[in-house]
């Protein structure tokens, strides 16, 4: 079973917010994910640092299972 079919159900990668970069990521990634981070450590008392860490991780499993194409993923598998 693949899911690459459904690689661009949330907008094509370099295009519309995927557009905005720094430092070759996705800037409205990057800071729905740090946002997503503080709002677990705060709600269940969770480090920032390690909430943050695991949802990038869980970022690139998903990416990498979509086959989506990233800054992060190819720095890391490349």
């Amino acid at each position: 079973m693949t899911l690459c079919k459904y690689k661009d159900i949330f907008g094509k990668p370099g295009m519309g917010v995927h557009a905005h970069r720094t430092f070759g990521l996705a800037t409205v990634d990057l800071g729905l994910t740090l946002a997503a981070a503080w709002y677990v450590s705060v709600k269940y008392n969770v480090p920032f640092h390690k909430t943050a860490i695991g949802l990038i991780i869980l970022g690139v499993i998903f990416h990498k299972l979509f086959c989506v194409d990233t800054a992060l993923n190819n720095f890391l598998f490349n």
